[in-house]
């Protein structure tokens, strides 16, 4: 497999939500309150009947799709969950062979 090198700069770049977190008061959330909401007063104002987005998160134990549960059976027989997330300047892959892309500058950060 192959190893991508961390940026040498990687120390320049804030973690997310750093000023935040040092300074709540000063660098407020975009959120009505400023800050980490649970309970979205959005959803419950503008969806009040949505069963599926409901404004306080809840566990949805199954649905129509694959599993991905440590309390599904299968998990058992296959217990490694992987969450891998895209890095900072990539989306998704099918577009990872444009041409504007890869002269952007963008790819590999």
């Amino acid at each position: 497999y192959y190893v991508v090198p961390t940026d040498p700069e990687w120390n320049k770049y804030p973690p997310g939500l750093r000023e935040f977190c040092e300074n709540p008061q000063d660098n407020p959330l975009q959120t009505p309150s400023g800050k980490i909401e649970f309970y979205s007063e959005r959803l419950a104002r503008h969806f009040p009947d949505d069963e599926e987005r409901p404004p306080l998160p809840h566990w949805i134990p199954y649905g129509e799709t694959h599993q991905e549960s440590l309390l599904h059976p299968r998990a058992k027989k296959y217990p490694l969950l992987i969450v891998s997330n895209h890095g900072r300047w990539r989306v998704h892959a099918n577009l990872d062979d444009v041409t504007w892309f890869s002269r952007s500058g963008c790819r590999g950060k």
